[in-house]
Parts: C-alpha cells; structure tokens; sequence
C-alpha cells in the first residue's frame, strides 16, 4: 500500500507539473521583468508604476523581480513604440504608463502601435486635475468660475494629441477662457515646476501627484487653486475640488452639450476605463502571458497594496478587468465612427498651431 501511495504521489507530482500554473511558475522562475515606463524619473507615472513594480512580483508565479526602466521622449511614445516593434517575446519587456488613445484614434504618425494587436494586461485609470495659479486675475483668483477672467493664460501641456491636454483644452473652452496653449513639456514634474516658477499658468497632472507635491506647500498658501477633475463619473473621495461636468452644469446653467461636449464624452469613454495600462509586444510567449495575467488579477485583490496605494496616491486604484480593458479597446478603435474622428483630428490640429 505504502508503494502505491508513492506511485501516485509521483504522478500526482508529475500532472500537477504539466497545469498552466505551474509551468507560467516555471516560466519566470530566477527572471527579471522590465516595465519601460516612457517618462522621466520622479514624476507622477513613474511613481505609479514604481509602486505597481514593487508589489506586482511577488504575485507573478515564478515571483520575478520587476525593475523600471525610463524610456523618455515623444511624449511617451517612444517607450510604447519601442515595446511594440522591437521588445523581445518572451514577457521580459512590457510597456507600462498611459497608452495614447487619441492618437491611435485618429492615425497620428507617432503612434506606431496598434493596440487591438498588442495584449492587453490590465490597467486603471487616471483622475486628472486641471490647476492653475491664483494670480492669474487682480487680486487673486477666489473662485474657480472666476478663471475665466484671466488675461495672457499660459497653458503647459504634452503634446496635442493626449489625452489629458484633450481633456483640458476642451474644459477651458467650454467654460469660455481665453489661453495660450504650449505643448511639448515631456512629463507632469516639468509641467508642475513650469506653474511653480509662474514660467505657465494652469496645466493637468494626475490627483494624486497634485495631493502629494502641490496641495501641502502651494494650495495650503493660497499661491494654487484647483478648478476641477475630470474622470468618467464623479469620484466619491474627493471633496476638495468638483468633477468637471457637475461644474459646468452649476455655473452654466445647463447639462454639457454641443460638438465639444461630445469630443469630451469620446475623451471620458477612452481614459475613464482605464488610462494607464500593461501591453506586451505582439507575438508575446502564451505562458509568459498567461503568467503576468495572473499576477495582474492577484494584485487587483491585494487589500495591501490598495491599503499602500491610498496611503501614497490619497486615492484607490480602479484596476479593469482584463475583459472590460479588451472590450474598451474595440469599442473606441474596432469600426470608430469617421465624422467624429474628423472633427477630433481637426481640434488637434488646432492645438498644434
């Protein structure tokens, strides 16, 4: 009896070798993954992503070391670029931070991804904030709404193209201020020093990034005011500023509408599901795949880590099912209706003027 007991412990053993989880432990046992983030060191995606690299190891099976490494240039582009011509298959080299949406909307010759091709790992989204200095009126700005009485506003932002400069030229028009607009500042650090140095007047960075680096020194002086956040739907944590479509309805008077109500809602459907994101190069190994999924929906219920997170960020991470980051991909990039794309391409163009 005892003999066949070990007989089939040694088989058990050896199917139990052959399951999907075990040969994806086996695939990054001793490995080391690179997430190439397309910013700068020490901004607010590198240190998401910083965060999400600390945590997300211990559960990929296998328990690979993770590592960053900063690809700057084209706005972020050339880090996903990169990953998706050249990276290597075999799950060593994921691209990791915002994926650019519009750009891939309407075929802007930079983004040279095709993201219905690339998989999808997983992702969350983003809550932007749109702040501006407070002595951008006589006297100093009281009240957001008042905003619209700058004169000479200079706008800081990435390139025309984004989806958070989208987002904050759109408001800023519909709420009827007169600005300036400058892309071309490659990172939310840069554009955050360019309102602090008053060399520009209002930009968008990340909430949270606004909580941690702006809020304890600039707001609680008076020198920064934030005017609204944009997100898909309102966001029951944040009390210190309003989400934007509940902002234009209380000062206009009137729910959004119009041509550039509809490019916002286009902008809200693309970022609001998820705005940061993990892609791996098309062609990637199945079982390198299937373990980063895995470790990805193990880090969706890690309560530490979302403890770690709010601690950090002043607000949870939403992480998307695999599904709904896939379902979200088709909806906005499968059969895109061409008239609207038109009108987008055409107020980007705008932007690069």
């Amino acid at each position: 009896m005892a003999a066949s007991i070990r007989i089939l412990g040694v088989v058990t053993a050896a199917v139990l070798a052959g399951t999907p989880a075990a040969l994806a432990q086996e695939y990054y046992a001793g490995k080391t993954i690179n997430f190439i983030v397309g910013f700068a060191p020490g901004g607010g995606t590198d240190t998401v992503w910083r965060a999400v690299a600390a945590h997300m190891g211990k559960h990929i099976p296998g328990n690979p070391n993770i590592v960053v490494q900063n690809m700057e240039g084209g706005g972020g582009m050339n880090a996903a670029n990169f990953v998706y011509e050249k990276a290597r298959k075999d799950g060593l080299q994921i691209s990791t931070g915002p994926w650019n949406s519009m750009g891939a909307l309407t075929g802007a010759p930079n983004v040279r991804v095709d993201y219905t091709k690339s998989p999808f790992i997983g992702g969350f989204p983003e809550v932007l904030i749109n702040f501006t200095r407070t002595d951008v009126v006589p006297g100093g700005l009281k009240k957001a709404e008042d905003i619209s009485k700058a004169q000479n506003l200079i706008v800081a932002g990435l390139r025309p193209d984004s989806s958070q400069d989208l987002l904050m030229r759109l408001a800023l028009d519909l709420m009827d201020v007169k600005y300036k607009y400058i892309p071309g500042y490659p990172g939310a650090a840069k554009r955050r020093a360019a309102l602090l140095s008053g060399e520009a007047h209002l930009t968008t960075i990340g909430y949270s990034e606004y909580k941690a680096s702006i809020d304890p020194g600039a707001v609680a002086k008076g020198d920064i005011m934030g005017l609204w956040y944009h997100n898909r739907g309102p966001v029951p944590s944040i009390k210190d500023v309003p989400h934007f479509p509940a902002f234009y309805e209380k000062v206009k008077g009137k729910k959004l509408e119009g041509e550039k109500a509809e490019m916002l809602d286009t902008i809200y459907l693309a970022t609001g599901v998820f705005l940061h994101a993990f892609f791996a190069p098309p062609g990637t190994d199945p079982e390198a795949l299937k373990a980063l999924r895995i470790g990805y929906e193990r880090l969706m219920k890690d309560e530490e880590f979302q403890k770690f997170a709010m601690k950090t960020f002043n607000i949870p991470i939403d992480f998307v099912t695999i599904e709904e980051g896939e379902a979200a991909i088709q909806k906005l990039l499968g059969k895109p209706d061409k008239a609207k794309v038109d009108k987008l391409q055409a107020y980007i163009n705008e932007g690069s003027k």
